[in-house]
């Protein structure tokens, strides 16, 4: 590739709208609003690329590969005559003075090829000297969608980690992951207030029918105004129905149709890249029910997110949900590690070292107590595509019902 030149628009001084003529905006946004979500400050403008994708089809429409909102923009622009053939764009700043309409309908249009790390770099670079800067070397690493992805679920993984943590601290967050796992309602909908006043109706009703003080009452079963640790079924069922209740349909029970490690295993190795997944395990061997997250990835070596919380009574140490969260809800875990670690259940072995890796907050072997291990059992799972909006959707409804 013969790259020319190279201008850099700062985005928190001005607005694309405000730079560039608008069927650049649609050129550029196209590739480059993924530099913009990644909140690399600089948008880069590059002249004289090779012709090899343009916004037009042979009928001069644009093409229906084009995201659909950015193609009714762009028509909208077209039936408004906003502009025309023969019609010169001009920028208000950067190096392209003028381009001919009429030779962007007809030609290919530019295919900008650049990475991430070599913006920021060049970003820098022309902070410095405040000059352009020829970037001819720029050949070498395309931007990928891959890149957009990995920061879109961080994104999402940080604010789902931070919502998770407040299941410790928030009495009717904590209220909704102890008593929702099996409840028909979708997890949005439930009422917090609704569960704690039923859960002291049943303390009230002990106190008569027992003949006893309120306070021994709450002795033998629970105090309802206490922060109580979701059992690690409960959590999970919880945490599987952030991701796949609607605002209409609830899971009536998380059910694990599937089972075995190869079963698995062919899940993964056959969705569709692009896409989110999660999965409820139970795991027989360790006595432990579990979530893990596949994000979208194209990486041969797969990578997920576990949520867990632990009662602390088998393989593994109490562990709250959002004590893991905290220490570990960010990392993402090789899937390789925890197919390595069921292989060895199925042989009668526990790899302790590994499995501390994976499942203990500290990553410390001396909490593992291999004794307690299960190797006739087996694991069984579910496997459902989830969205990042239906999550998203779930924590804010949430958020509202327990901030009143």
């Amino acid at each position: 590739m013969n790259y020319k030149s190279l201008s850099i628009f700062d985005l928190n001084q001005m607005d694309l709208t405000n730079v560039v003529h608008p069927i650049y905006q649609n050129i550029y946004l196209r590739k480059l609003k993924r530099i913009k979500y990644l909140e690399v400050h600089h948008i880069l403008v590059i002249e004289h690329l090779p012709k090899n994708d343009g916004l037009f089809d042979d009928l001069v429409e644009v093409r229906k590969d084009v995201p659909f909102s950015l193609r009714c923009h762009i028509n909208n622009m077209l039936k408004r005559g906003n502009f025309h053939r023969g019609e010169s764009a001009t920028m208000r700043k950067g190096i392209i003075s003028s381009v001919e309409i009429e030779s962007l309908m007809n030609e290919q249009l530019p295919l900008l090829s650049v990475s991430v790390a070599e913006c920021e770099y060049i970003s820098n670079e022309c902070n410095k000297t405040e000059q352009q800067i020829d970037i001819k070397y720029l050949n070498s690493i395309p931007f990928s969608f891959e890149m957009n992805c990995q920061h879109k679920d961080d994104i999402f993984q940080n604010e789902l980690s931070l919502f998770l943590e407040q299941v410790s601290h928030n009495k009717l967050l904590n209220l909704i992951f102890n008593f929702n796992g099996q409840n028909a309602t979708p997890i949005s909908q439930v009422e917090p207030y609704n569960l704690l006043s039923d859960s002291r109706q049943i303390i009230f009703d002990a106190v008569t029918d027992w003949g006893m003080s309120y306070e021994d009452v709450v002795k033998v079963l629970y105090n309802p105004d206490d922060i109580c640790e979701p059992v690690c079924g409960v959590s999970a069922s919880n945490v599987i129905r952030l991701f796949l209740d609607t605002q209409i349909v609830g899971r009536n029970k998380v059910t694990v149709p599937f089972s075995g490690i190869n079963n698995l295993k062919n899940k993964i190795k056959y969705r569709e890249k692009h896409k989110n997944y999660v999965a409820y395990i139970m795991d027989g061997y360790m006595g432990h029910a579990y979530v893990i997250r596949i994000p979208p990835q194209y990486e041969n070596e797969v990578k997920i997110y576990i949520y867990q919380s632990d009662l602390g009574d088998g393989v593994t140490r109490e562990l709250k949900l959002s004590q893991w969260m905290k220490a570990r809800g960010r990392e993402l875990i090789p899937l390789n590690k925890l197919i390595t670690l069921i292989h060895g259940f199925m042989n009668g072995h526990c790899d302790k070292q590994l499995m501390a890796e994976i499942f203990d907050y500290e990553s410390n072997v001396s909490a593992i107590n291999s004794d307690m291990l299960e190797i006739d059992k087996s694991i069984k799972f579910s496997f459902d595509e989830c969205s990042y909006d239906t999550a998203y959707k779930n924590i804010k409804l949430i958020k509202s019902n327990v901030m009143q």
